[in-house]
């Protein structure tokens, strides 16, 4: 009898975990998408509600005298300057003939935490994003992001 009991539970905690696993990844996907996607568009709004109030996004820059230094915005800052993105996005098109792919990949994802990595050629960068569910919802709470290699 223990034996069913603890296959019984076995089974139905591994359909559980499978089922919560494919709707994580659904919203993690869409997440990514909406704070891409969002600031491709000049879309502040779909921006905003992706990204945690406290986000922190990063790049490493290299100035002209080979020092290393980390630049870094926060979520109001992103928002401001996705706003300015509705007349056309303001970086070099490195893919002019080519329409904006976004690409996504989950790179993992426990219990309430989660990364990402989103990666588009046409302006040739990439974040890696990490994700946490705030309740029903998952938003992202950093971001460390690079230019693609050349090609």
């Amino acid at each position: 009898m223990k034996t069913i009991s603890i296959s019984l539970i076995l089974l139905l905690s591994v359909y559980i975990l499978h089922a919560q696993t494919k709707q994580d990844s659904l919203s993690i996907d869409k997440t990514v998408r909406d704070y891409v996607e969002g600031w491709q568009a000049g879309d502040a709004e779909r921006v905003k509600n992706a990204v945690s109030p406290e986000l922190k996004k990063r790049v490493v820059i290299k100035d002209k005298e080979g020092n290393y230094f980390i630049c870094d915005m926060g979520a109001s800052l992103l928002v401001y300057a996705t706003s300015k993105n509705k007349d056309g996005i303001r970086m070099p098109d490195k893919r002019p003939d080519e329409a904006f792919k976004l690409y996504v990949e989950i790179l993992d994802i426990s219990g309430n935490a989660a990364s990402a990595k989103a990666w588009n050629p046409k302006y040739g960068f990439f974040d890696y994003c990490h994700l946490a569910r705030f309740g029903e919802e998952w938003k992202i709470v950093n971001v460390l992001w690079d230019w693609l290699p050349a090609e």
